[in-house]
């Protein structure tokens, strides 16, 4: 069946002059950015983490919230709780942002330097010791209007006080394998 010549004519200029309103071709205002929030004074959130010592990788869950000092400073604090040995920690870190801003760039990279108080079963028994650390990171926002930040991050620990041990077995003996140095690695979310 064939449309009248005037009345696909008439067809075809209603689906042009819909599509280009709808494609802001005749918009008299140019459209309005959203703003940019600030860096925010209080961040906190959640991610999982991985720690390699001993020659394997464990895997847990921390708990994260950071104080803005100063444009280029801030606190963190956190708690760790590894899913795959008896290991928690608790402490906190100097960051010292380096490079880039949230609210201009969308990232920030920073220094960190920290202390935190460790506890861990070695032979059958409870251990506390302080360990401290250095390390690198990076906030990241995906996106300018996201209320929220992907963290990534690494670090280098060294345990003062009781070692880290690992229990193994060499022909039916036990043994104790152990080690003061850990090397962390983060990926948390962190709402604002």
């Amino acid at each position: 069946m064939n449309m009248p010549k005037g009345l696909s004519r008439l067809f075809l200029f209603i689906c042009l002059g819909t599509s280009f309103g709808f494609a802001g071709f005749f918009l008299d205002n140019e459209l309005e950015k959203p703003k940019v929030k600030q860096n925010s004074f209080f961040n906190y959130g959640g991610g999982v983490f991985t720690a390699y010592y001993l020659s394997a990788f464990d895997f847990g869950l921390d708990l994260q919230a950071q104080f803005r000092l100063f444009p280029r400073h801030g606190l963190n604090f956190f708690i760790n709780a590894d899913l795959s040995e008896p290991f928690y920690e608790a402490g906190g870190d100097w960051h010292f942002i380096f490079w880039g801003t949230i609210p201009e760039d969308g990232f920030e990279n920073y220094f960190r330097l920290g202390i935190s108080e460790t506890v861990f079963e070695k032979e059958e028994k409870w251990q506390t010791s302080p360990l401290v650390f250095i390390g690198y990171g990076r906030d990241t926002r995906p996106w300018d209007t996201a209320q929220f930040l992907f963290r990534v991050g690494f670090r280098i620990s060294y345990l003062l006080g009781e070692s880290i041990g690992r229990g193994f077995s060499v022909y039916g003996i036990k043994q104790t394998k152990i080690a003061n140095t850990v090397i962390h690695g983060e990926f948390s979310i962190l709402l604002f």
